[in-house]
């Protein structure tokens, strides 16, 4: 959804509503056997790719479904 290298920015996410999915699983299940079944596209991370900001806030926010990702589900953040 959102993937950021620029050095130094600042970045705000407010009053959002994001799905990453929109196939809601059955959590009274066991998760695993969901998540082996789905064609997973590798990423780097989840909803939100941010390298080398300055800030990053998160406001009055919901997620939901963020769950296949390789690493981290909603944030991926390196060097913030």
């Amino acid at each position: 959804m959102m993937y950021s290298v620029a050095k130094g920015v600042n970045i705000s996410v407010q009053n959002c509503d994001i799905s990453c999915n929109t196939n809601t699983p059955n959590k009274t299940l066991e998760m695993d056997p969901y998540l082996k079944d789905q064609t997973v596209v590798p990423m780097r991370a989840g909803a939100f790719y941010i390298q080398d900001a300055n800030t990053l806030v998160s406001k009055d926010s919901v997620f939901h479904n963020c769950y296949q990702t390789s690493k981290g589900s909603i944030f991926y953040l390196k060097s913030v």
